[in-house]
C-alpha cells in the first residue's frame, strides 16, 4: 500500500506540473486569439462599408436600365401597331384570293359531281337487279341450313344422355374406391400396429424384460450348450388359462430347461464366474416328474394342467415335473369341491388366479396386476402375431387388387367418356358451324336487303342533289365578281402600310438598353462577391470568439483541478509517511515467506510454460488440421464446379487436335463461302448501300450457326415441359381431392375424439377433485382445422374460471384429469409420469391413486415419484442407492411377490 501511495504521489505531482504547463499554454493562446479577434473585427467593418458603396452603385444602374427599357418599349409598341395593321391588310388580300379560288374550285366540283351523279344512277339501277337475284338464292340456302341444324341438335342430346350415364357409373366406382381406400387405410393402420407390437415384443424378448438376472445371463450367453429356453417359452398355454398358470407356477415359469445335468452345471459355473445372478435349471436327463394327479369328477373342473397345454415331446419331462400335480378349476367354489375329493400333494388354480394347496391354504384377491402383462401372454402374443400380420397383409393385398380393378374400370369408363365427349364435341362443333352458317346466311340476307334499300336511297339522293347543284352554280358565279373587287382594295391598303413600317428604326434605343443591362450585371456580380467575402470574415470572427471562450473556460477548469490535486497530494504524503512506518514493521516478518513464495512461483511458472507450449502445439495442430480440411473441401468443391462447367460447355465431346495444329481445328465451312466478282470501278450508291448493310449487321448482332439445332432442342424441351405441366396439374387436382377427403376424415375423427375426451374429462375431474365441474370448449367450432381448445374448470366451492387462474395443485389435478381422459379414450401400451403428484396433498393423492389403479388394468404405468402413498400401489419398485464404495446401484422390489410370500 505504501508503494502504491508513493507511485500515486509521484503521478499526482507530475499531473500538477502538466496542468500548470497546460494553463500557461492556454493563457498564451488566449492572448494571441484576442489580437486576431481585434484584427478580424476591423476587416469585417471595412467589408461592410465597401458593400454599402456597391449597393448604391447597383441602385443607380438599375434606374438607368429602367429608363432605357421604357423608351424602347414605347418605340416598339408604335411599330407593332403599324405591323399589325399591315398584317391585317395582307390577310384580307389572302382571304379574298382564297375565297376566289374556293368559288372557282366549287364550280369545277359541281360540274364533276353532276357527271358522277348521272353515272351513279345507272350503276345503282344495275346493282339493284343483281342484289334481288342474290336475295332469292340466300333464302333457299337458309331453309336448307335450318333443317340440318335440327338433325344435329337431336344427335347432341342423345350423346349428352350417354355421357350422363357414364358419369353416374364413374361416380359409383369412385364411391366404391373411397370405401376400399378407407378399408385399406384401416388395414394398414392395423398392420402398422401389429408390426409395432411385434417389434416391441421382439425388443422385450431380446432384452429379456421381466426375467431374473440369472435367467437373462444364461439365455443371452450363446457359448453355453444344451440351453432349450425357459418354461414360459416352451409351453403354449390357452389365453383364458394364462392367469391360472402364471399364478400357479409363478417364478417356475423362468426355470431354464437344459438337455443334461452337465449343461446345468456349466451354466451355474458361468453364473458364479460372472456374478450374473441365480437361476433354476431343469435337466431333462435327471428330472423326475411326479405321478399324474387323478382328476376328480366334480363340477367346475377344467382338467389337469399337463393336458390343457401344448409342448414339444422332447420337453415332456420338464412339463410333467411342473404340471402333473396341478389341477385347473373354473372358480374357487369348484376348487373347494375338487379339494375335498383329492388326496396327497397337489395344487388347484382357478381361471381368476386363486390357488388352493394340498395343505389347505388358499391364496386369492386382487394384486393390481395387469390382465395381459404376464410372460405367458407375451410369449403367446409373440407366437400369434406372425399369423395375424399375414392375415392383415393378405387383406391389404386383396384390397389393393380390388382398388386396381376399380381403377381399371374407371380407366375404361374414362376412355368411354372421352370417346363420347369427343363425339359430343364434334357434334357441338358441327352445330356451332351450322349455327354460324345460319347466322351468316341470315346476316347476308339482311345485308342484301339493306344494300337494295341503300341503293334506292342513293338514287333518290342523286336526283335531289342534281337539282340543288344547278341552283348553287348560279350563286357561286355572282359571288366570284364581288370577291375580285374586294381583293384589289385590300392590296392597295397593304402597300401604303408597308412604306410607313420601313421608316421606323430602334437600333439606337436597343444599343442604350444593352449598355445599361451590362452595367447592372457587372455591379450585381461585384455585390455578390463582396457579400460572400463579408460572410467569410464574419464566420472567421465567430470562430475566434468561440476559441477564446473555450480556452478561458479550460484555464479556469485547470486551475480548479490543480488546487484539488495539490490538496490531495498533501493528504497522500501524510498517509505515505504513516504507511512507511507500518511497512518497516511487517517487512522483517514476510521476508522468509516471500523467498518460499518466489520458489513456488518459479516452479509454477515453469509448469505453466510447459503447459502453454503443449497447448500451443495442440492448437497449431488443430488449426492445421482444420485448415487442411477446409482446403480439401474447397478443392473438392472447385473440382466439382470445374467438372460441371466442362460438362455444361462440352458435354461428352472429346477434342482430337493434331500435334502440329494450334487452337481449334478449321471449321468445315468451305461449301458456304461465296466468291466475290472483280470490278474496275465502284458503282454509284455503293457507299450508301454499305452504310445501310452495316446498320443492319449491327442490328443482327452475333450470328449463331447452331440456332436451328438449339431451336429444335428447345422445342422438344418445351413440348416435354408442357406435357409435364399437364401431368402435374392433373396430379395436383388429384392431390387436392385427396387432401379434401383427408381433411373431412380428420375433422370427423377429431370431433368424435374431442367429444369422447370431453366427456371422460368431466368424469375424471369430479373424481380427482371430489366434485365440481369442468368442460373442454373449442375456441373456433366453425373451423375445426384451426381451432384451439379452452379448459373451463370449477373446483368445489369456487366459481368457473380458466386454467390460468387456478392454483398450482388445482392446475396439476386438472391436467392429470385431461391426461386420464385421453388415456381412457385411446389407451396406450404404457405411459410414463414424472412426479405428477409432487404438488398434491394427501387427500388428492388418494383420489389420484384410485384413478390410476382403474386405468392400470389396460395400461402399464411407469411413475417417477417420492410420494409414499403412490409407491404403495406399485407392482414393482426400482430405486437407486449408493454403496459404501461410492458406486450407484439399482435396487428392484416386486411387491406382489412379497405379498404372496407373506401370505
Amino acid at each position: 500500500q505504501a508503494e502504491a501511495l508513493q507511485r500515486e504521489l509521484a503521478v499526482g505531482e507530475e499531473r500538477a506540473r502538466q496542468l500548470a504547463a497546460q494553463r500557461e499554454e492556454f493563457i498564451s493562446e488566449v492572448e494571441l486569439l484576442e489580437t486576431q479577434l481585434q484584427h478580424q473585427k476591423e476587416v469585417v467593418q471595412q467589408a461592410q462599408q465597401t458593400l454599402a458603396e456597391i449597393n448604391q452603385a447597383y441602385q443607380d444602374a438599375e434606374n438607368a436600365l429602367a429608363t432605357a427599357q421604357k423608351n424602347l418599349n414605347a418605340h416598339e409598341q408604335e411599330r407593332r401597331a403599324l405591323l399589325h395593321r399591315q398584317t391585317e391588310a395582307q390577310r384580307a388580300v389572302e382571304r379574298a384570293a382564297h375565297a376566289i379560288t374556293e368559288r372557282q374550285s366549287r364550280l369545277a366540283q359541281l360540274a364533276e359531281r353532276k357527271s358522277a351523279l348521272l353515272e351513279q344512277q345507272e350503276t345503282q339501277q344495275n346493282a339493284i337487279k343483281t342484289l334481288t337475284a342474290e336475295q332469292t338464292e340466300t333464302e333457299k340456302a337458309l331453309r336448307t341450313a335450318t333443317e340440318a341444324l335440327a338433325t344435329l341438335d337431336a344427335t347432341r342430346e342423345k350423346l349428352a344422355e350417354q355421357e350422363a350415364a357414364i358419369r353416374a357409373e364413374q361416380e359409383q366406382l369412385q364411391t366404391e374406391a373411397q370405401t376400399l381406400r378407407a378399408g385399406l387405410s384401416e388395414k394398414e393402420k392395423s398392420l402398422a400396429s401389429l408390426q409395432a407390437r411385434q417389434d416391441l415384443l421382439g425388443k422385450l424378448r431380446g432384452d429379456m424384460s421381466g426375467y431374473f438376472d440369472g435367467v437373462k445371463t444364461i439365455l443371452q450367453q450363446k457359448s453355453l450348450s444344451g440351453i432349450r429356453g425357459t418354461v414360459a417359452q416352451l409351453l403354449q398355454v390357452p389365453a383364458e388359462l394364462e392367469t391360472a398358470f402364471e399364478t400357479a407356477l409363478g417364478g417356475q415359469l423362468q426355470n431354464v430347461v437344459v438337455d443334461s445335468w452337465r449343461d446345468a452345471e456349466a451354466a451355474i459355473a458361468h453364473l458364479k464366474k460372472t456374478r450374473g445372478g441365480r437361476a433354476t435349471f431343469l435337466p431333462l436327463d435327471r428330472v423326475r416328474p411326479p405321478k399324474r394327479l387323478t382328476v376328480p369328477r366334480t363340477d367346475g373342473v377344467v382338467g389337469l394342467a399337463i393336458d390343457l397345454i401344448k409342448f414339444d415331446a422332447a420337453n415332456r419331462a420338464a412339463a410333467e415335473s411342473l404340471l402333473n400335480r396341478l389341477l385347473i378349476a373354473k372358480n374357487l367354489s369348484a376348487a373347494r369341491q375338487a379339494f375335498d375329493a383329492l388326496s396327497g400333494s397337489f395344487q388347484i388354480a382357478t381361471r381368476d388366479g386363486e390357488i388352493v394347496r394340498s395343505g389347505g391354504s388358499v391364496t386369492g384377491g386382487d394384486a393390481n396386476r395387469k390382465k395381459r402383462g404376464g410372460i405367458l401372454a407375451r410369449e403367446r402374443e409373440w407366437r400369434e402375431l406372425p399369423k395375424q400380420i399375414a392375415e392383415v397383409t393378405a387383406d391389404i393385398d386383396r384390397l389393393n387388387r380390388q382398388l386396381a380393378d376399380n381403377a381399371a374400370a374407371q380407366k375404361d369408363l374414362t376412355a368411354q367418356l372421352s370417346d363420347v365427349s369427343a363425339q359430343k364435341s364434334e357434334v357441338s362443333r358441327q352445330v356451332a358451324e351450322r349455327q354460324k352458317t345460319l347466322a351468316s346466311l341470315r346476316q347476308k340476307r339482311a345485308d342484301v336487303q339493306n344494300q337494295i334499300n341503300w341503293r334506292k336511297d342513293l338514287l333518290a339522293q342523286a336526283d335531289a342533289e342534281l337539282a340543288t347543284n344547278a341552283t348553287r352554280d348560279a350563286e357561286f358565279q355572282a359571288e366570284l365578281g364581288e370577291l375580285n373587287a374586294k381583293k384589289a382594295e385590300a392590296e392597295r391598303i397593304a402597300a401604303e402600310l408597308g412604306e410607313k413600317v420601313a421608316g421606323f428604326s430602334a437600333e439606337t434605343l436597343q444599343s442604350a438598353l444593352n449598355r445599361a443591362q451590362s452595367a447592372v450585371a457587372l455591379i450585381k456580380e461585384k455585390r455578390q462577391n463582396q457579400q460572400s467575402l463579408l460572410r467569410t470574415h464574419t464566420q472567421t470572427l465567430n470562430q475566434f470568439q468561440s476559441q477564446r471562450d473555450s480556452r478561458q473556460g479550460r484555464i479556469a477548469a485547470l486551475a480548479d483541478q490543480r488546487a484539488a490535486l495539490v490538496a490531495r497530494l498533501e493528504t497522500q504524503q501524510q498517509e505515505h509517511s504513516a504507511l512507511l512506518e507500518t511497512l518497516k514493521t511487517f517487512t522483517e516478518k514476510i521476508s522468509p515467506a516471500e523467498k518460499l513464495l518466489a520458489e513456488l512461483e518459479a516452479e509454477q511458472g515453469a509448469k505453466e510454460a510447459e503447459e502453454a507450449q503443449a497447448r500451443e502445439r495442440l492448437r497449431r495442430a488443430e488449426t492445421e488440421h482444420h485448415h487442411f480440411s477446409l482446403e480439401l473441401a474447397r478443392r473438392q468443391d472447385e473440382l466439382d464446379v470445374l467438372r460441371r462447367q466442362i460438362e455444361d460447355d462440352f458435354g461428352l465431346v472429346r477434342f482430337n487436335i493434331a500435334a502440329d495444329q494450334i487452337g481449334q481445328p478449321v471449321l468445315p465451312y468451305g461449301s458456304q463461302v461465296t466468291d466475290l466478282p472483280m470490278v474496275d470501278s465502284i458503282p454509284d450508291g455503293i457507299e450508301e448501300d454499305i452504310r445501310r448493310l452495316k446498320v443492319q449487321l449491327r442490328q443482327l448482332g452475333q450470328i449463331n450457326f447452331e440456332a436451328p439445332a438449339e431451336f429444335q432442342e428447345l422445342q422438344e424441351r418445351h413440348d416435354f415441359l408442357v406435357n409435364q405441366i399437364e401431368d402435374l396439374e392433373k396430379a395436383s387436382g388429384d392431390l387436392k381431392a385427396i387432401i379434401a377427403e383427408l381433411d373431412g376424415i380428420i375433422e370427423k375423427a377429431f370431433v368424435e375424439t374431442f367429444e369422447a375426451v370431453a366427456e371422460a374429462f368431466k368424469g375424471y375431474f369430479k373424481i380427482l377433485f371430489g366434485g365440481g365441474e369442468a368442460q373442454l370448449n373449442l375456441t373456433n367450432p366453425d373451423d375445426i382445422t384451426h381451432t384451439g381448445i379452452e379448459i373451463i374448470a370449477r373446483p368445489p366451492g369456487k366459481r368457473s374460471q380458466s386454467l390460468d387462474l387456478l392454483s398450482g395443485g388445482e392446475r396439476s389435478l386438472t391436467a392429470q384429469a385431461l391426461i386420464f381422459a385421453l388415456l381412457k379414450t385411446s389407451p396406450t401400451p404404457y405411459c410414463v409420469f414424472d412426479e405428477v403428484d409432487a404438488m398434491l396433498d394427501e387427500a388428492n393423492v388418494d383420489r389420484f391413486r384410485r384413478a390410476l389403479t382403474e386405468l392400470s388394468r389396460d395400461i402399464q404405468f411407469i411413475i417417477i415419484t417420492h410420494n409414499r402413498k403412490t409407491i404403495e400401489i406399485a407392482d414393482t419398485v426400482y430405486g437407486v442407492s449408493m454403496g459404501n464404495d461410492g458406486v450407484s446401484r439399482i435396487v428392484s422390489l416386486k411387491l406382489d411377490e412379497m405379498t404372496e410370500a407373506a401370505a
